[in-house]
């Protein structure tokens, strides 16, 4: 089985919801649910900014420029919502509609890839059909490369 790009399908869902728009309420529609898309496209998108240089900050200036440029997104948001409201070549309520399950969409799409990374990750610890539990089971080994004055070592504990 083929595994489809989810850019591909991103495009296809687009033009669904660009053709329903056209369709169920006209050109009107069809401007707010494309100025939709091109506003959740826009402000997800742009969220992935800081994490490029996000490895290059100590942590709590990390947090702080995450948390400023949600605030910005935020902001430049409502300030086009605010703006779009009451244009008379788009629906609003088309607009609305696509800003909300645009949203909801990208939030699925990534908790599904959270949590298929997540299995792959869990999958891959299990061993002859059991899974280690590390924090019960310990090993002792001999080493001559030990150190100290003692030549047997414990492994086990946490993850």
């Amino acid at each position: 089985m083929s595994r489809t790009s989810p850019l591909f399908l991103a495009l296809a869902g687009v033009v669904v919801v660009l053709g329903g728009a056209f369709v169920l309420g006209g050109t009107e529609a069809l401007a707010g649910a494309a100025v939709g898309s091109g506003l959740v496209a826009a402000f997800l998108a742009s969220g992935r900014l800081p994490f490029l240089v996000d490895a290059q900050l100590a942590p709590g200036i990390a947090y702080l420029v995450l948390g400023i440029n949600y605030l910005f997104r935020v902001v430049l948001l409502l300030v086009a919502l605010v703006a779009l409201k009451d244009q008379p070549w788009l629906d609003a309520r088309a607009l609305g509609l696509v800003v909300i399950v645009g949203a909801l969409v990208w939030n699925a799409m990534a908790l599904r890839r959270h949590l298929a990374a997540a299995a792959v990750n869990t999958t891959s610890e299990v061993i002859d059909g059991e899974s280690p539990d590390v924090n019960t089971k310990e090993t002792t080994t001999t080493s001559s490369d030990v150190t100290n004055s003692s030549a047997t070592r414990t492994v086990g504990g946490g993850r």
